[in-house]
């Protein structure tokens, strides 16, 4: 995020903030007259403690909360062949039994056809196939430690450049925040990853993080939807 996006649509402290949704379908794509690298994107999320924003299109959903990015920030990314690459992680420690969104995004301006997986510590939550990732739905997480992270995976050494073209040709986000109306949960069953097990899937900042090995076990259940 830019100097000039965090003072105009974060501010330093929001008393109400808004969470919104695009799936943007032209380009360029303006908010408040601003581009945002992560408008290129085929989904993305913003938020502001504004009722309105100006944007080129319509919003397709506007949440209350407060969100988390993923650590990487748009980082430059080597995509190494025939193995799981990590492109960002989010850690979040969940007290109670609560439904979260998690967005995972990616544009690579590419025709070449990549593997993507969003996990959950060492659960899959999901994978595709495609040139890019475009997934945005809510999950129901139990207490405790929740390494949340996006991954790819190609036959072949490519780059993830979002810095590429001025930042407005390749980009990827990870956002997550917490579903206020706990509703209509997202449901989904185990579905180990095995060969990213034994990755590493956080990064160890300090000796107050603890290692994967130790995190707790977290129990899943299939559920339609709660309250």
């Amino acid at each position: 995020m830019s100097l000039i996006l965090e003072a105009l649509i974060y501010r330093c402290i929001l008393t109400n903030p808004h969470i919104y949704v695009f799936h943007p379908k032209i380009q360029p794509f303006l908010i408040n007259n601003i581009r945002l690298r992560e408008s290129i994107n085929p989904v993305f999320a913003v938020q502001t403690s504004q009722d309105k924003l100006n944007s080129s299109e319509e919003y397709t959903g506007v949440y209350s909360g407060k969100i988390t990015y993923g650590k990487k920030q748009l980082t430059d990314l080597i995509v190494y062949k025939d193995s799981w690459n990590l492109i960002d992680s989010i850690l979040v420690d969940v007290k109670s039994v609560s439904s979260y969104f998690i967005l995972a995004s990616t544009q690579l301006n590419s025709d070449e056809i990549l593997e993507y997986s969003i996990n959950d510590n060492s659960i899959s939550l999901d994978i595709s196939y495609g040139s890019n990732m475009a997934n945005f739905n809510h999950y129901i997480l139990y207490p405790g430690i929740h390494n949340i992270s996006m991954w790819v995976k190609h036959y072949k050494k490519t780059y993830i450049k979002p810095t590429l073209k001025k930042g407005f040709s390749q980009c990827y986000q990870l956002a997550i925040w917490k579903n206020n109306k706990q509703k209509d949960v997202y449901p989904y069953k185990i579905n180990y990853n095995n060969s990213l097990i034994n990755s590493a899937v956080i990064d160890i900042p300090n000796n107050n993080t603890p290692p994967v090995k130790k995190l707790p076990n977290i129990v899943y259940k299939l559920i339609d939807g709660i309250l």
